[in-house]
């Protein structure tokens, strides 16, 4: 009978060098990040960004979904409106892309993680609205 420890993280007792559990769940997080680095070094990822960048000439969506028109200088993200491990799928597909700002960006995720419809609902709004300002966009 081996030795047993528990796991600082999830406090299951395991075998061996590491829990099983925690490693499974580090290998899947890491898996990820290689396949984002794929996606965002090709050729076809930075002119979609392009693409992106030009239909919404650089205004923070998020932001005039919450009523405030900015126009962002520096640090342009482009978000998926639908992540990317969730819809592999509409990776490239510019109608679920938008730019926003560093800060804005960070504010979705959290409010992903809350009240992820909610979230939709204000980057709807800010479409809808940049539409209206601008013309459709595409």
């Amino acid at each position: 009978m081996g030795i047993f420890r528990r796991c600082p993280k999830c406090k299951e007792l395991f075998s061996g060098k590491q829990c099983t559990k925690c490693a499974a769940k580090r290998d899947k997080k890491w898996r990820s990040k290689i396949e984002a680095m794929q996606i965002y070094s090709k050729r076809r990822w930075k002119d979609c960004r392009r693409d992106v960048r030009l239909k919404w000439m650089d205004y923070d969506i998020w932001a005039l979904g919450g009523g405030r028109l900015v126009k962002v200088d520096e640090r342009v993200v482009v978000h998926h409106i639908y992540e990317r491990d969730d819809r592999p799928d509409l990776v490239y597909d510019i109608d679920n892309l938008i730019t926003v700002s560093y800060d804005s960006h960070a504010e979705i995720h959290k409010q992903y993680e809350t009240d992820r419809p909610a979230a939709l609902a204000r980057i709807r709004a800010g479409i809808e609205k940049f539409k209206e300002m601008f013309g459709d966009g595409s």
